[in-house]
Parts: structure tokens; C-alpha cells; sequence
């Protein structure tokens, strides 16, 4: 019997929320990924966190390196954010050169196969890609003009990455369209959705007794994700209906935010409407308790608390903006908003809350299409795309 080459993979997770998105995302990845006996990881991480606990109890290889994320945020003021972007390239500029020297004096790079950056903020796997002539798999997951208003720190990043990438992933079409028209190589791009544990979510029968319509919001709380119109748009419905509504929001809070909002819902008495959980880590447990699930975000790469609602039987209310229209058709699975408009979601609040059948019909829908975003799937394919390039 022929022993299949074990594939070494050197894989870049960079940033420190390592509770939500590109980073909660890697760990599934990696650990499904490992299962298979002839890959082997070797994770870079820029900060201590929750990546080195599950590294560790994994048994696989980590390191810390100070690398840095090569975009910034313009400012309005044209100077200023000339001035910011000098200074913040510099900086950047000074903390890759030294987490790559101290990379290279810690680690022998050209023992691995394939370099997988997980996120298209960070530049050194392309960097170790070139210089050791390793195939490189870039991560695109979110869109290229995100919500969080970053720019690329060097003039020509988008032409750099392409010259210092085998295959790019991107994590929907949407994500896929618009790197393209911003530059990406469209031969290089394969589309691979992101995925869940669907054998980890589950329906549970509701009380239909209950006049409560239970709302949940998931992620982390801040301007862009859209909780303000969320409690917006409580205010804007009548009262009979007000009164047998409950938002619970589920994530960690930018401080200011968080004040502004706490301050929003004292002023128009929905104290007893609108609660603050924190982050959980049981999520799966906790949402099929709840009728409605909404994703406001600006703009969605993809949206994994959106697939975790639909997996858990909630009726969907998500924006009409970035990959939310793959995972939700209107009125077949779920229902659209509009970003921006606290009115969109306070009519469509109204209407699932006089229609229970509809809401059931949308609800029994939304599980159904979650099936087809297993993160087995999504596992499977970047495997082969591993084999096929180590080939």
C-alpha cells in the first residue's frame, strides 16, 4: 500500500477576534482539515487568544509574530489622512519586516507546501510565497469596500497580490464580483462558501400559546452591523405590538456604541424590550429558542450568524447588501431590508408578527437551505484544491 505524502501547510491567522468571523472560520477549517491524516498545520497567529488555546489542545504547531494587517481607515480631512496613511505604512512597513525576520529564524519555511493566508489584510504569506517559491492560497472573506471603511496601505496591493497568489478563495459570489472589479485576477478566483457544523443546530418545538415574537441579533455591536435600526425601528411599531416583542443581542460591544445605544433605548422606555447577553460561545443552544433572526449589516461578505439562524429554524430578516441574497431569497426562505431604512425591518416585523403560518412556512424553508452550506462542504473543496496544487 502506497502512504499518501503528508502536505504541510503553513497557515496565517492574523488579527486578535478570534471569536467571530475569518478567524472562528480558521479553526473549523483546520480542525476538520486535520482529521485527514496527511495534512499537517503550522499556524502563525499575531496575538495571544482562544487560536492559541485550541492550537494547543489540537496538538497543533503555533507561533506569535507581531505581523500587522497592511490597510487603514482614511479620514476625511484629505491632510490628516495623508498624514495617518505616512505614518501607519511606516509602522506597518516596520512590524512585518521584523515578524518576518524572526518567522524565518524560527521556522523553516521551506518545509511546508502550501502557504494559506486566511484573510486579504495580511501580505507576508505572499512575501514568503515569492521568496520560497511555495504555492499560496489567499482567503478573500469579506467584501473589498467592507463596512468597516479600510483601504489598501500600499499603492499597488491589489497588483502585488496577484503576482504573489496561486489561487484566491473567495467565501461567496458577491465577494468573488467585487474583488474582480477591483483588480483580483479572475482566473485565480474560485468561489468556496463558507460553512457550518449543521449537525450542531437544531429546531425545537415553540410554545404557540406564547404571544412574545423573540428576536435575536448575533455578532459584534457596532455601528455597522445595524442594531440601532434594529431598535429603531421598535419604536416605529404600534404599541400592542411593541409590548410583545424582546430583542436580545448577543456579541461584545465597541464602548461607545454600546453607551450611545443603552442611552437610545432608556430615552424611549424599551428597557424591558431590548437586553444586552454579551458573547456566548453556546450559540447553537441558545437560538432556536428564538422566533426571528435579523442580520442588518451594512454590507456581508457572507454572514455565518445568518446561516446559523436559518439552521436553527428562526425566520430571517437580513439587508439586501453583499452575499445576504445568496443565502436568502425574499419571501421563499426568508425576508429582505433595506440598510438605512428602521422602517423596512418595522413592516416586516409587523407582518411576521400577524402571520404565524407565514413565519413558520419561512422558517421551515431557511432550515432547509442551510443544508446546503455544510462546513463538511466547504472543507471537502479546499482540500482539493490542497491536492490539486500540491500535484
Amino acid at each position: 500500500m502506497t502512504t499518501k505524502k503528508k502536505i504541510r501547510v503553513l497557515y496565517i491567522i492574523g488579527g486578535d477576534g478570534d471569536k467571530y468571523g475569518a478567524q472562528r472560520l480558521a479553526k473549523t477549517i483546520i480542525s476538520s482539515l486535520k482529521t485527514d491524516n496527511n495534512i499537517e498545520f503550522c499556524v502563525l497567529i499575531t496575538h495571544h487568544g482562544l487560536i492559541n488555546t485550541f492550537c494547543d489542545e489540537q496538538r497543533i504547531e503555533n507561533h506569535i509574530f507581531g505581523f500587522k494587517y497592511c490597510t487603514y481607515v482614511p479620514m476625511k480631512k484629505k491632510l490628516l489622512s495623508m498624514l495617518k496613511h505616512s505614518a501607519k505604512k511606516c509602522f506597518i512597513s516596520l512590524k512585518n519586516y521584523q515578524a518576518i525576520r524572526q518567522i524565518e529564524k524560527e521556522i523553516d519555511i521551506r518545509s511546508f507546501d502550501i502557504i494559506h493566508s486566511n484573510i486579504n489584510r495580511d501580505l507576508i504569506g505572499g512575501y514568503f510565497s515569492q521568496k520560497y517559491q511555495i504555492p499560496h492560497i489567499w482567503h478573500i472573506q469579506e467584501m473589498y469596500d467592507s463596512h468597516f471603511g479600510l483601504s489598501p496601505i500600499y499603492k499597488h496591493q491589489i497588483e502585488w497580490m496577484n503576482s504573489h497568489c496561486t489561487k484566491f478563495i473567495a467565501i461567496s459570489n458577491a465577494v468573488a464580483v467585487d474583488w474582480i472589479n477591483h483588480g483580483i485576477a479572475k482566473s485565480k478566483v474560485q468561489v468556496i462558501y463558507n460553512g457550518i457544523d449543521i449537525d450542531k443546530y437544531h429546531i425545537i418545538e415553540k410554545d404557540q400559546d406564547d404571544n412574545i415574537l423573540h428576536i435575536v441579533m448575533a455578532g459584534l455591536i457596532y455601528r455597522e452591523k445595524g442594531q440601532e435600526q434594529v431598535i429603531e425601528a421598535l419604536t416605529l411599531l404600534p404599541q400592542d405590538i411593541r409590548d410583545n416583542v424582546r430583542l436580545d443581542l448577543y456579541g461584545e460591544a465597541k464602548e461607545k456604541y454600546y453607551s450611545y445605544l443603552c442611552q437610545y433605548i432608556y430615552q424611549h422606555d424599551l428597557q424591558n424590550i431590548v437586553t444586552f447577553k454579551g458573547y456566548s460561545n453556546n450559540m447553537p443552544e441558545i437560538l432556536p429558542t428564538y422566533d426571528v433572526g435579523i442580520n442588518c449589516s451594512k454590507s456581508e461578505g457572507f454572514g455565518l450568524s445568518t446561516l446559523e439562524y436559518m439552521a436553527s429554524g428562526l425566520c430571517v430578516l437580513v439587508t439586501k447588501g453583499g452575499a445576504n441574497t445568496e443565502l436568502i431569497k425574499d419571501r421563499q426562505n426568508g425576508l429582505l431590508i433595506d440598510y438605512g431604512k428602521p422602517s423596512s425591518i418595522a413592516e416586516k416585523i409587523k407582518e411576521i408578527y400577524h402571520n404565524t403560518e407565514e413565519r413558520m412556512r419561512l422558517q421551515r424553508n431557511a432550515h432547509e437551505t442551510s443544508k446546503k452550506y455544510s462546513i463538511k462542504i466547504c472543507v471537502q473543496e479546499i482540500y482539493n484544491m490542497y491536492s490539486k496544487i500540491v500535484r
